[in-house]
């Protein structure tokens, strides 16, 4: 077996029988100690050669001295002579070299944005550089504070200042407000929803009414009674609705259903409709119109068609159902499968295909963990069952290579329950996945891991709570 002393990180190496140098097995012995190396495979010869031919090909030059793997950073200086260090299986994958020359390097965008501010008049009032895609608080030339975002400021060439570009939402509150009195109308919304949102107000002839601010500020009118009472729109309008109900009936008649409303109630009302199965339904023209069908009984969306079809599944697998009311069908409902286990199934899942147990299929979902991937800055936090190491390296070869926290042996249904209140008390906090469902920015650490130290578990023989700090993956 081949030897090797090691003195660094990973220190000096002796060659293996084919040339190379041999991977350490373990790296943090005293100085002096003699550790095992294990000896270089053919793949990991040809991921090596492969990633020197490609970073040569893209005109750079390899700093590191040894090959680490292909899943960890290596140090390379890119054509442009910038010094990076990117993963052999992000190049092999078509990714770049130099996180300077493609834009993506933190240094480099905060630069730019500080630059950008700097050249607008303003000044950045954060200390600390939070990322790309976080808003930054300033203060622009005329004095107002905001928080853009730097991507949008030196990517998109927005500007640093709503309200110096029109776009303060209480500028836009007042300005609404203002032109709704010079019309003559009141305002009778309390609060601003938005330029797009229709707000309460009454006209100046004290019809109700909700015109849009957006449209308002841009010369059209308050109401629609008093614009369609102007002369020569009564008939205008009576040709459009006269036409939209012919097309109405028409389409209904084409697809074998009959309409049943007596009378044109309007374009986005419902219509009782009898489809060509004999289901009774009430579809919108302007829905039929676009394309819709008629009938949610034969599309498969009527919620009492899909609880009736769900709780017959469930019965024919010999289960019951203990859920007492339909909540929908992508949302989980309790049942009792005929082995006795309690279990959550989403009812579409079922009606697809899938089974309804999970327990019974093998998926006790025992266990719990969060990782990170501090290269990136992000955190994943998830459940599996059983021994959670084929998991935990799957991860490791994308990045997330520190394990912080791994519950195992959890209680049934523990797990998940954890899960999902991590995601709740998340989306409550106004804190969203930088990817996926589960992927967040590693900001949120602190309190992700507050929950699930704090977490109830219940009672039950497991190992324990493994403490922070960095894991060793599976060796790739």
């Amino acid at each position: 077996m081949t030897e090797i002393r090691s003195n660094l990180a990973f220190g000096a190496v002796v060659g293996d029988r084919a040339g190379r140098e041999a991977l350490p097995v373990a790296s943090d012995a005293p100085e002096g100690d003699r550790v095992k190396a294990r000896p270089r495979t053919g793949a990991s010869l040809r991921a090596e050669d492969a990633f020197r031919a490609r970073v040569a090909e893209l005109g750079g030059t390899v700093l590191e001295p040894t090959w680490l793997g292909a899943y960890r950073r290596h140090g390379v200086r890119c054509r442009a002579g910038h010094d990076a260090a990117p993963r052999p299986s992000d190049v092999k994958r078509g990714g770049g070299i130099c996180r300077t020359c493609s834009g993506t390097d933190p240094r480099a965008a905060e630069q730019a944005f500080r630059a950008r501010v700097a050249e607008l008049g303003g000044t950045v009032l954060e200390s600390a550089w939070l990322g790309a895609m976080k808003p930054h608080r300033i203060r622009c030339a005329e004095g107002h504070e905001g928080a853009p975002r730097p991507h949008d400021v030196a990517s998109k060439g927005s500007g640093i200042c709503r309200a110096c570009g029109g776009r303060d939402p209480e500028q836009a509150w007042s300005a609404f407000r203002a032109r709704v009195k010079e019309l003559g109308g009141t305002v009778l919304e309390p609060v601003w929803l938005g330029a797009l949102t229709p707000h309460r107000a009454l006209c100046a002839a004290g019809h109700p009414c909700t015109p849009r601010p957006a449209s308002v500020q841009q010369g059209g009118g308050l109401c629609m009674a008093c614009r369609n009472d102007r002369p020569g729109n009564t008939a205008r309008i009576a040709r459009v609705t006269a036409a939209a109900e012919q097309a109405f009936r028409a389409r209904v008649q084409e697809l074998g259903g009959t309409v049943v409303e007596p009378v044109w109630l309007g374009n986005n009302r419902p219509h009782r409709v009898v489809c060509r199965s004999g289901h009774a339904c009430a579809p919108r023209p302007a829905a039929v119109q676009q394309g819709q069908g008629l009938c949610r009984v034969c599309a498969g969306n009527d919620p009492a068609s899909c609880e009736q079809a769900f709780r017959a599944r469930v019965a024919q697998f010999g289960g019951t159902v203990l859920e007492p009311v339909w909540l929908g069908r992508d949302t989980p409902h309790r049942i009792l499968c005929p082995a006795g286990h309690r279990v959550t199934p989403q009812p579409g899942n079922v009606l697809q295909g899938a089974g309804m147990c999970r327990l019974c299929a093998g998926k006790t979902w025992d266990v719990f963990y969060v990782v990170a991937d501090d290269n990136r800055g992000w955190i994943k936090f998830g459940v599996t069952s059983g021994d959670p190491a084929h998991r935990l390296n799957t991860h490791a070869r994308t990045g997330f290579t520190r394990t912080i926290r791994r519950l195992t042996n959890l209680p049934d249904g523990t797990a998940l329950e954890l899960e999902r209140s991590v995601l709740a008390t998340l989306r409550r906090a106004d804190e969203w996945p930088v990817f996926g469902r589960e992927y967040y920015d590693n900001a949120v650490e602190a309190l992700v891991l507050d929950l699930v130290d704090n977490y109830p578990l219940p009672t039950r023989d497991r190992k324990p709570r493994s403490a922070p700090g960095p894991s060793t993956p599976a060796t790739h």
